[in-house]
């Protein structure tokens, strides 16, 4: 059904008096209608008054058929159809100043997006402000109609009522002409009188137009095409010159940017009575260098250091001031003008900890002409990452020995999160800035260094998938129990590593020693549970003589503990002889962990192979153990030996404060992946001790309450009940009862531990659910464009995708219920769960599927459904449809951080071509209601 609305605004009144602002997306309509839209730059004028505005507007341009019926509204917009292939299109929209408010109403042709005003109750200042704050910055030109008006007197009211409202630091003015006609009752205005009459009400036109001037229409013995047609040429030569006047400064936006910056205008002037910045907006949402300097005054730190010239600091500074201001689909706004509004002040106040006045004056200088050198580079075609990785190279000679772990080197924006293996860190931005995908995977990149030759590959999470995590209790030799449980769990999934089945995993004790071998060297369960064995039996042998016993006495009171501690570092030295955070080779950076650690007055500290970049913004009761210097950097065997037990330093046991780390792995997941909801939840406990029945010694009972604090079940039985319902669906508590008690040094036992695990029916059970837990977290649904609204529905074109081996995902699912299974939301089914939708081109997984809905915010599940009947999600639902356009960056117009991906692999087939769709997806009007969310 054709849309006849060309109503652009409305500002409605409800029942109770509340005020809103309605965006009826008619630009957006006609950007769709225009050939080039990203290549199209609009010029705008803005009809203003009633009757002689409306035969204006049917006479000076008569191809758009002015007198066909639409449905009008407060502001109506139309695009010049004479002008629509031409590079600079005219939009010409129209208001009513005297209309009144009217009543909502919903359309069921095209999207209405309503803002109520949080700060205005007054309708007089409501229309000023939408005026003077919204119309008028992006209009080129403004036409009042005077005759329309009771008097010349009103029209001076008006507009200065619009002056006492607009911005004073308005970026850019509009030009005001007011039209007056030859007979009508201010035939005899001229421009000095009228500008005479503004100021006599206090206040300076000129401060809100940059030019004002009368205009006298034609006498009314011409006909209407004819005495219109000055006004036309005129409409058109001053729209014309007002454009090449924003060229000029910038701010000739293209139809996607200046639709973009209205939406968001409308939004800020709905929430904010504050000015709307152009710069501000287009950088809204998007993390910046400027947030956080404190990455460029470290750098400076570094390059004092070595001595480095001024020339190079400044340079390569400048090169990172372009990344970040200029990522791909970004406006292109003066790189002066970038510098002055959003890095300057910053970049001093940086600078001066380190440097005299005449120095940053130099330096600062220095930025200034390398940024206006680069932006004459970027508008010959060049990119700004382009360019960035070549000063990088370039300046490779001054800048390669510099190694910092605080600090990004690649951006200066964010603290770095991987090493490669030249030893520099990389934040995780830059490596889908600058690395390119493997082909056959969805969420790995190699990565090359652009100071030397090193490399990294890594594994990312991808933006719309969830957050997978596993936490292991500490329980000395009884760590042989989780490792049993991990080995059912991979066996579970031939072909599928369990590392690279997890986003996050967090340890205790010697759970943290087992988050060391599985997840930062990589082993196979298997290997783990022989190595810990072996060390297990050659830390904890028992004194063979009374000699012995006495020597394990003396070393107890001596330094808090029975064991020979340096045997224990030899043996972590010989298995994990790295460091902490640093690159690891024959490793694929993957998982973040976190080992934890109590210190002096139980403070609580965790090591990680990540970094805290937003550690101090948050409450956190325990932080991270980071180092400024690289040369200082925990080895790895260091923060294993301090969370089992065996102190290092001021720090000990984690155990002691994080008896059950699932609290810490769901925590810091939610900080490292804020916006993704958690898909799958493992907790591995080391075994459940049997309970002393009316034990009536008292320093038992005392000891026993001790080590049930200690104990990581307990916990996690209040763990699981605290979580949100949709997420207890998906956590698992894996863990075995004990026959009898196991002291936490006790080696006869440990075989038994481990065959109790594996015959428990029980064990059996939770391992194989988790494990299809895992691999059906392993698909995750990405948009492939804007949803398109159509008779009151949204309707998402997207892809099911493999973030993983697909073949060797699915080939696992099929190792573990042969049945068939199918993709299903709550509606209906959207086609099968099979090697068909397998790229032969590229070997990566991609299904399409359309899935509708009536609101964006509308929440959707989809899930895997098998003939047996079980039925489990896929990753990252339920969740709403506008977060995924979020995440995607499908509503930013203006760039994002990673510069969209530009080493994504693009597929000839799956990626460059539609495939055909299997089945539609449709929401049913139960997503109004609360979920009933299938797991």
């Amino acid at each position: 059904m054709a849309c006849k609305h060309i109503s652009w605004l409305e500002v409605v009144e409800d029942s109770s008096g509340e005020r809103s602002i309605v965006n009826t997306t008619r630009l957006d309509r006609i950007i769709q209608e225009l050939p080039n839209s990203p290549n199209q730059y609009p010029r705008l004028v803005h009809f203003i008054g009633t009757k002689n505005k409306d035969q204006a507007l049917r006479n000076v341009f008569p191809n758009n058929n002015f007198g066909r019926k639409y449905e009008k509204g407060d502001t109506n917009l139309r695009v010049d159809n004479t002008t629509i292939n031409t590079p600079t299109p005219l939009l010409i929209s129209d208001s009513n100043p005297f209309r009144g408010f009217t009543a909502s109403s919903r359309a069921q042709c095209h999207v209405n997006h309503t803002h109520t005003f949080t700060w205005a109750t007054d309708s007089a200042s409501i229309s000023d402000v939408i005026f003077t704050r919204l119309l008028f910055p992006f209009s080129d030109l403004i036409c009042i109609f005077a005759d329309d008006f009771a008097s010349l007197e009103s029209v001076a009211l008006r507009i200065s009522s619009w002056m006492s409202s607009h911005n004073p630091r308005q970026e850019m003015k509009s030009q005001l002409l007011i039209v007056v006609s030859e007979t009508g009752p201010l035939d005899s205005l001229r421009d000095e009188d009228f500008r005479l009459m503004l100021h006599s009400n206090g206040r300076d036109p000129g401060e809100m137009f940059s030019t004002i001037k009368i205009f006298r229409l034609a006498g009314e013995y011409l006909s209407p095409l004819a005495r219109y047609q000055r006004l036309k040429d005129r409409v058109y030569e001053l729209t014309s010159r007002r454009y090449i006047t924003r060229k000029e400064m910038g701010y000739d936006f293209s139809f996607i940017h200046f639709s973009a910056f209205f939406d968001s205008a409308i939004l800020h002037t709905a929430e904010n009575n504050t000015p709307f910045n152009f710069i501000a907006m287009s950088r809204l949402g998007r993390q910046s260098m400027a947030d956080d300097m404190g990455h460029v005054r470290r750098f400076l730190e570094l390059a004092l250091g070595f001595d480095g010239p001024y020339e190079a600091i400044a340079l390569f500074i400048a090169s990172c001031i372009l990344v970040d201001a200029y990522p791909r689909r970004m406006h292109y706004f003066p790189p002066r003008t970038i510098l002055d509004f959003v890095y300057r002040d910053k970049l001093i106040a940086a600078l001066s900890s380190n440097l005299t006045a005449g120095c940053i004056r130099f330096i600062i200088s220095q930025i200034e002409t390398n940024l206006i050198k680069f932006g004459d580079e970027i508008k010959s075609g060049k990119t700004s990452l382009e360019l960035h990785i070549r000063n990088m190279k370039e300046l490779a000679y001054f800048f390669a020995p510099y190694r910092t772990n605080t600090s990004c080197l690649f951006c200066l924006a964010r603290p770095p999160e991987r090493h490669l293996s030249c030893g520099h860190a990389i934040c995780d931005i830059c490596i889908r800035r600058n690395g390119k995908e493997v082909v056959g995977r969805q969420d790995r990149y190699l990565v090359s260094c652009s100071f030397d030759n090193g490399k990294l590959t890594a594994d990312l999470k991808p933006k719309t998938a969830g957050v997978r995590m596993i936490s292991i209790d500490g329980g000395g030799t009884r760590g042989v129990a989780p490792l049993a449980f991990m080995k059912m769990v991979e066996d579970s999934m031939p072909g599928c590593p369990l590392h690279e089945q997890i986003d996050y995993a967090a340890g205790s004790s010697s759970g943290g020693l087992i988050v060391l071998g599985i997840f930062y060297k990589q082993w196979k369960p298997q290997k783990g549970k022989q190595l810990f064995l072996s060390m297990a039996e050659r830390c904890f042998q028992r004194p063979k003589s009374a000699y012995e016993c006495v020597q394990s006495t003396l070393r107890w009171l001596i330094s808090d503990g029975f064991y020979d501690e340096s045997k224990l570092e030899s043996i972590l030295q010989e298995m994990f002889p790295g460091r902490l955070f640093d690159h690891l080779p024959d490793t694929i950076s993957g998982t973040r962990f976190a080992l934890t650690a109590t210190s002096t007055g139980n403070s609580r500290w965790i090591f990680g192979n990540y970094n805290a970049g937003i550690f101090k913004s948050r409450n956190a009761d325990y932080d991270l153990v980071r180092v400024d210097n690289v040369q200082e950097e925990v080895y790895a065997w260091e923060a294993g030996r301090a969370t089992s037990a065996a102190p290092v330093g001021t720090y000990w046991d984690g155990g002691l404060v994080f008896p059950d780390p699932v609290k810490l792995a769901m925590f810091e997941s939610e900080r490292l992946w804020p916006e993704s909801i958690p898909d799958v939840v493992i907790s591995l406990g080391t075994g459940i001790q049997p309970k002393t029945k009316n034990d009536r010694n008292s320093l038992r009972r005392l000891w026993e309450g001790f080590m049930d604090m200690l104990d990581g079940q307990s916990h996690s039985r209040d763990t699981e009940k605290a979580l949100e319902r949709y997420i207890r669906g998906s956590f698992f508590r894996l863990n075995t009862m004990l026959q009898l008690p196991i002291r936490l040094d006790n080696l006869k036992d440990l075989e038994e531990l481990s065959r109790t695990v594996h015959i428990s029916p029980k064990s059996r059970r939770d391992t194989a659910s988790a494990a299809l837990a895992l691999l059906l977290s392993n698909f995750y649904l990405s948009l492939d464009r804007s949803p398109r609204f159509e008779l009151g529905l949204y309707y998402y074109s997207a892809s099911i995708r493999c973030r993983t081996d697909c073949k060797a995902i699915i080939s696992a699912l099929t190792h573990l219920y042969p049945m068939p299974k199918k993709f299903v939301t709550e509606s209906g089914a959207l086609g099968e769960l099979c090697c068909d939708d397998i790229c032969e081109s590229c070997y990566r997984y991609r299904k399409q599927v359309t899935i509708v809905v009536r609101h964006p915010d509308d929440y959707v599940t989809i899930s895997v459904k098998m003939d047996n009947g079980i039925e489990r999600k896929i990753s990252g639902f339920p969740q709403r449809m506008s977060w995924f356009q979020k995440q995607e960056g499908l509503n930013n117009k203006f760039g994002s951080e990673d510069h969209d991906i530009p080493g994504a692999f693009q597929c000839s087939i799956c990626d460059l071509h539609s495939l055909p769709q299997k089945r539609i997806a449709c929401a049913s009007d139960a997503l109004h209601q609360k979920k009933r969310v299938r797991y």
